[in-house]
């Protein structure tokens, strides 16, 4: 299987914006696409980078392995250019996806080892922080279904997510969406969207903490103020040890499972504390904590958090990494379907999917739906 040619194009993503497109055509026909997301280089820039890129693989015999070593040496041999971390995440997916396909694999077994586990899915409902411009400080509130069957998780999904409209829109709030598609209304704090995202869990029928989970995404650096080290979080001033008590007061009175980023990230100590105050009852994830040792005496996390624009090579090390170190793993879809397929072939117990009112998250729920069925007939 020799790589043909790799094609890049404009296209239209689901806001109605425009995104970049990588396509991988293979000499026998066979062919892949990846749409780039969260790019940090315009247009120009990303075709630049594509013609080096596509003078060193076309016309290599593909695998997962000769592509992402060439990408990788890419990035050594021309430091300069600074290449896009979400265009090589792209072209290294888009390989595996036609691979896969060559091989008349699903995705999902083509990586899967002797285990295939489906995940857990979080899914944001709303959204405050610097993208949604509100009172809330808290980035995003999302759920965990945590009942059986990925088709029911969706349905409570659907269902919560029109009861939390109904009433947003009877209380006055805007049922605006943000960029990652979560409400962003005006509510007055934090406490505020939780006390209302629990009373839409409860008016559509479900059990808070039986039924459904909450986590935080916190994204604490938002509102973390350098000069002085302390926290600004609904208009208060709050110094690390303050803010660890905040969180535990929300964790005693809300059903939460997991909290991502709740202090800056590069206080360890911070989390060394709430690891070992709550460590046992939730889970506390530093998002920037993915390189992980086999002999390490403190955590300073519970999991690891894998974005999707990665190697697909750098993926499968942090994964089993952390599968040595008896740490979770949370993997960000960034929307591509293919995430789906990666999640529940390498048995990770966790996928953060944007939300349903934007149609950011319905592939991915698709997919798992799908992919669900298929293990039934088994």
């Amino acid at each position: 299987m020799i790589i043909k040619n790799i094609v890049c194009r404009e296209v239209v993503d689901d806001d109605g914006k425009i995104d970049f497109e990588v396509e991988i055509v293979l000499e026998n026909g066979n062919s892949a696409r990846t749409i780039c997301t969260d790019l940090n280089d315009n247009i120009t820039k990303i075709e630049q980078e594509l013609d080096i890129i596509k003078q060193k693989l076309i016309g290599i015999k593909i695998s997962q392995g000769a592509v992402d070593s060439i990408l990788i040496n890419l990035i050594n041999e021309y430091p300069e250019k600074k290449f896009d971390n979400s265009l090589m995440g792209a072209i290294s997916l888009t390989a595996l996806k036609v691979i896969a396909g060559s091989a008349n694999k699903g995705i999902y077994s083509y990586v899967a080892g002797e285990e295939i586990m489906l995940p857990f899915i979080m899914m944001n409902f709303i959204d405050g922080g610097v993208k949604a411009n509100n009172k809330l400080t808290i980035n995003e509130l999302l759920l965990i279904p945590i009942i059986k069957g990925i088709k029911e998780k969706v349905k409570m999904l659907v269902n919560i997510n029109e009861k939390l409209r109904n009433l947003l829109k009877e209380s006055g709030y805007s049922v605006s969406l943000s960029v990652d598609g979560g409400y962003i209304p005006e509510l007055p704090n934090n406490e505020a969207a939780l006390k209302v995202l629990m009373k839409a869990i409860i008016q559509s029928g479900y059990r808070p903490g039986i039924d459904v989970s909450i986590a935080l995404n916190v994204k604490a650096k938002d509102f973390y103020k350098k000069d002085n080290n302390r926290y600004v979080i609904d208009n208060n001033e709050l110094s690390a040890d303050e803010l660890c008590k905040y969180y535990i007061y929300l964790i005693n009175k809300y059903p939460i499972l997991s909290i991502i980023d709740p202090f800056v990230q590069d206080d360890e100590e911070s989390f060394k504390v709430l690891l070992k105050l709550i460590g046992e009852k939730i889970m506390v994830v530093n998002s920037q904590f993915n390189f992980v040792t086999l002999n390490q005496d403190i955590k300073v996390s519970d999991a690891i958090f894998i974005k999707a624009n990665n190697l697909v090579s750098h993926i499968v090390r942090s994964i089993n990494l952390a599968k040595k170190n008896n740490l979770s793993i949370i993997v960000d879809s960034n929307n591509d379907e293919l995430m789906a397929d990666l999640v529940v072939g390498l048995c990770c117990p966790y996928i953060k999917i944007k939300s349903l009112p934007s149609g950011k998250g319905m592939s991915i729920c698709n997919r798992l739906i799908r992919i669900e069925e298929e293990l039934l007939k088994r």
